[in-house]
């Protein structure tokens, strides 16, 4: 079953029917039963979870083909960055930066 990805202050769902966990079944060190549902499960959030959702910033399209690189998953957008550890040009949608490596 897909669902939407909750709210970023919202509970999570139950795995089995969608229905908010109660907060206790968040972070806890023993599975909590939905409370609809009954299925036993355990959620780990990483505090990201709660942020709220940064923009993302649209790549920039290649001028003239040739003329500059293009990403190597988006051949019509502008490379912004190269790869640290395997060299592919790589677009700003796809630009990781990993501490003072950009992946």
């Amino acid at each position: 079953m897909s669902a939407a990805a909750p709210a970023p202050s919202a509970p999570p769902p139950c795995l089995a029917c969608g229905a908010p966990l109660p907060p206790d079944a968040v972070s806890a060190l023993a599975l909590a039963r939905c409370a609809v549902c009954g299925v036993a499960q355990r959620w780990e959030l990483f505090p990201a979870y709660h942020a709220p959702a940064e923009a993302a910033s649209a790549a920039e399209p290649i001028a003239a083909a040739g003329e500059e690189a293009a990403c190597a998953f988006h051949p019509t957008k502008r490379a912004v960055a190269s790869c640290g550890r395997c060299g592919l040009f790589v677009c700003a949608l796809c630009e990781l930066p990993l501490g003072e490596e950009r992946l």
